[in-house]
């Protein structure tokens, strides 16, 4: 099988699992979106002692509450599907990646949504941590500048970017780049 062949049925194999598996991904939002907030809850808590905020997960939003006090005193809310989308293009280049046995795909899958689920934590920090210097107008300053700086990077590049990073660095040397390794490799793995 030439490499642009194989290439194709890789690029199929993503599209058809990204068809399946968005679905399903709907419906364990909340349930990942809880888990992800408790978590960062604890590092604004750390992080911020005397701020007064606090994040409450709600269906695919995290409601960042001043004071923790409800929904009356809510901010603003983080519309996470837009965060944790990439978790799906994760788990879709794992299944699709050719020459990797079960075990260590499940392997390499497991450790790639751990190292996901932290950007999602430092993701969800840095956005409620701006959010709040934000609303009270102390955005200006450098603890601030620095936040948006980061909230830029993670809106516009980070959330496509960390998946297909992590992803290849996973799992770089189970792919081939010449014909020989390749068919050797495909060998091997039988």
């Amino acid at each position: 099988m030439s490499l642009n062949t194989k290439l194709l049925v890789f690029i199929t194999k993503i599209l058809v699992l990204l068809v399946l598996i968005y679905p399903l991904w709907l419906v364990f939002t909340p349930l990942y979106n809880s888990f992800v907030a408790e978590v960062s809850n604890s590092f604004v808590s750390l992080t911020e002692r005397a701020s007064g905020i606090a994040l409450r997960p709600e269906a695919h939003f995290i409601w960042i509450d001043e004071s923790g006090t409800g929904p009356e005193a809510a901010m603003q809310g983080i519309d996470v599907n837009r965060v944790y989308f990439n978790l799906i293009l994760l788990v879709v280049l794992f299944l699709a990646t050719p020459n990797l046995g079960l075990q260590r795909r499940l392997k390499l899958l497991f450790a790639g949504v751990a190292i996901l689920f932290i950007t999602h934590v430092v993701s969800v920090v840095v956005i409620a941590k701006y959010t709040y210097l934000s609303s009270l107008s102390k955005h200006h300053d450098i603890q601030g500048r620095i936040l948006e700086q980061a909230r830029r990077f993670l809106i516009t590049m980070g959330f496509q970017l960390f998946p297909v990073l992590i992803w290849a660095m996973l799992t770089l040397k189970y792919w081939s780049f010449r014909a020989e390794e390749n068919e050797d490799c495909q060998k091997n793995s039988t």
